[in-house]
């Protein structure tokens, strides 16, 4: 497996992937069927989440040794500078549709969702909310947790690859040894969290650092670039790992297990399917960034799906506020069957994904441009 791109196409399909099963599950149809006792394909469509994770692990990491091997540095003030640029102009296009007009009929929620959607604090909105009880609980940006975590990671991250880079220059790492370490403590995590936290441990942030981290090993043990540099594409361990990782086999074998374990007939005890989800992911994602399952390839490549993953980010960003206006406004939606369901998440999510095209195409692209000026 080697990289010979910095654009991975397939991976924009994955991010739209994603999201859209996350949409599907926040949709008034997964509470139809849920509560009709219905099936519903996206009833575990929260696992997008965990794809996220893992994929920004290892695209971020990518983006990191892509620009200490072209400059021999990275620019600490560029990555938080580029990160600015990428999130805050869909906020502020957020902020303007939704809680600016909000303002005017409860201040209150309007400042709550604005704070924690600003800070990227909506994973610990409960800590805030014991020191500063003025604020609410943010309704129309709850989902936004997930972005929180992701962004509180990328916090120490650039510092933290810095350091890894120094001591693995200076002395000679056992990498492969490292990630069988990392996936024994990713196990003992889960279970353990599981067993102490119970439902609480859904949202915890070290857990899902460990997601993260799972993309950054994949990135690092499949980079042909920095294993090069660093003297060690000829481990044997590694490539087997490598091998193993990127055989066609492991990937049926990983995603036949995730959907036992999404029907609950396997590992679905102990928290052990949070392990599943992120490796199984991992090896999803490797595969889509080296385009070697034909398969894969044939239901990642369409335009469509590529393009849906572009807008990835505002579409998540703008989908639950649209769905939450119509409960905060007292509009009852109150479906007789499944179609009346389906056809009132068909409306929502196209008023959503209008909102994230617009915001995309006038304001997103121009600002990407500008983000350009500080990468390597």
């Amino acid at each position: 497996m080697e990289a010979k791109k910095q654009f991975f196409p397939l991976i924009n399909s994955l991010r739209a992937f994603a999201v859209l099963i996350v949409i599907f599950f926040h949709g008034i149809t997964e509470v139809f069927c849920r509560e009709h006792g219905y099936y519903y394909p996206f009833k575990n469509g929260f696992l997008g989440v965990d794809l996220f994770f893992v994929l920004s692990g290892f695209l971020i990491t990518n983006v990191l040794i892509r620009e200490y091997l072209l400059t021999g540095k990275v620019s600490i003030k560029n990555f938080y500078i580029r990160r600015i640029l990428r999130l805050y102009p869909p906020i502020i296009v957020a902020i303007v549709i939704f809680l600016v007009p909000l303002s005017f009929f409860n201040f209150k929620d309007a400042f709550s969702n604005f704070f924690f959607l600003a800070t990227y604090t909506g994973d610990i909105v409960m800590l805030f909310r014991h020191f500063i009880p003025y604020l609410e609980y943010p309704l129309f940006f709850s989902h936004c947790w997930s972005l929180s975590i992701e962004e509180q990671f990328y916090i120490f991250y650039p510092t933290l690859f810095l350091i890894f880079l120094k001591v693995f220059g200076r002395k000679k790492i056992n990498f492969s040894f490292l990630f069988y370490i990392f996936n024994v403590f990713f196990l003992l995590l889960v279970v353990v969290g599981t067993l102490l936290m119970g439902g609480h441990f859904y949202k915890f942030f070290l857990w899902r650092f460990f997601e993260i981290f799972m993309g950054v090993f994949l990135a690092l043990l499949t980079n042909e670039s920095f294993k090069k540099q660093f003297n060690i594409d000829a481990n044997k361990s590694i490539n087997g790992i490598v091998r193993f990782l990127s055989s066609s086999i492991t990937l049926y074998i990983a995603l036949a297990i995730t959907v036992l374990t999404v029907l609950g007939l396997l590992l679905s005890n102990y928290g052990l399917h949070y392990y599943v989800f992120s490796f199984t992911s991992g090896i999803v994602i490797l595969h889509a960034a080296f385009e070697d399952n034909k398969i894969l390839n044939t239901v990642l490549s369409g335009s469509v799906l590529q393009y849906l993953g572009k807008i990835s980010y505002g579409l998540y960003l703008y989908h639950y506020p649209v769905f939450y206006s119509t409960q905060y406004l007292k509009i009852k939606l109150e479906p007789q069957n499944i179609y009346q369901a389906m056809f009132i998440d068909v409306v929502r999510i196209g008023i959503a994904l209008i909102i994230s095209i617009l915001s995309y195409e006038l304001i997103e692209k121009r600002i990407l441009k500008l983000r350009t000026k500080f990468e390597a």
